[in-house]
């Protein structure tokens, strides 16, 4: 498939001797140009990278003295390119280079953010269980914040204009990156698109840290989400998360109960339970669907303001 919009593939590598040249390869059928980021490697990364450099043209190999960590390569490769397109993917051969152009093709279409989504047939059956349901959580939070249907707001395989990413002011630096670019990007009124996606078995050694990891994407979900709240949504936000908190705190009495006394002194503790949790619930679910829908129309507003200007 050709494009008419120039793009840059921007693909970040930390000791991924064992596949960086197969992927090259592949990402070079469907792309001018490439910048491979090597992270302070301590193989082969860089060498073979720029063997692949050699051979091809548009491939440029940026490398960092010591490694600084994904997101820092990844700003690197996007400040490097000339194109205001950019296309990420990781080096490990997990996204397939062929769908580069789909997603593309998509921000052509009036996209601002492009995702490649693992949860298809053909990906699913390569996603570890315990990543399937942390992955799952995080997207049904991403959708619930956003007003936006995502199923997988954490790939690594997207497409944006570096423009939207300097307007998203994204504080995180490791693999939450992703997570909070697509909240950040959904929550302020930009088109997401999400195109189905074969997802492969890795090439080397994961990096992956399921429980460390999970909680940086669950704390940028939370710590995004209420960044770009309005006072105003802040103001039933708040009370609603202490109310539901107060809710738990019967629930958990209720359960030490149970356990220790085999029953329920105070009977009508859940009742409390489901009470709070449910006002908490849609105290919460207001703030933060009038918030997205403001969002959204002062961002439509926005683009009218600057079609005008035209």
């Amino acid at each position: 498939m050709k494009t008419k919009t120039q793009f840059t593939v921007v693909m970040p590598a930390y000791n991924e001797e064992e596949g960086i040249a197969k992927v090259i390869d592949e990402i070079k059928q469907h792309a001018d140009k490439l910048i491979v980021v090597d992270d302070g490697s301590r193989d082969k990364t860089k060498e073979l990278a720029e063997e692949c450099a050699r051979k091809y043209s548009g491939v440029t190999v940026i490398s960092h003295a010591k490694n600084k960590g994904k997101v820092a390569a990844i700003l690197t490769g996007i400040r490097s390119a000339k194109t205001e397109v950019v296309v990420l993917i990781d080096a490990d051969h997990t996204y397939p280079a062929k769908d580069i152009p789909i997603l593309v093709k998509h921000m052509e279409d009036g996209a601002d953010l492009v995702l490649g989504n693992r949860f298809s047939a053909a990906g699913l059956k390569n996603i570890p269980a315990f990543n399937r349901i942390g992955n799952g959580l995080f997207s049904f939070l991403i959708s619930f914040a956003s007003g936006q249907d995502i199923a997988d707001g954490q790939t690594g395989f997207r497409a944006f204009k570096k423009g939207m990413l300097d307007k998203l002011k994204i504080r995180s630096n490791g693999l939450e990156f992703e997570t909070e670019m697509t909240i950040k990007a959904a929550i302020n009124g930009y088109k997401v698109e999400e195109v189905p996606i074969e997802y492969r078995k890795r090439i080397g050694k994961s990096k992956l840290n399921p429980i460390k990891d999970g909680y940086n994407m669950l704390f940028a979900i939370l710590r995004s989400g209420y960044s770009q709240m309005s006072i105003i949504s802040k103001g039933f936000a708040v009370p609603g998360v202490a109310i539901a908190i107060v809710g738990v705190l019967f629930l958990l009495v209720s359960i030490y109960e149970y356990v220790t006394v085999g029953t329920l002194t105070h009977g009508y503790y859940p009742l409390i339970f489901v009470f709070f949790a449910l006002a908490g619930t849609q105290l919460v679910t207001l703030a933060v669907s009038s918030d997205v829908q403001q969002k959204k129309l002062s961002r439509i507003e926005h683009e009218l303001a600057e079609l005008k200007k035209r």
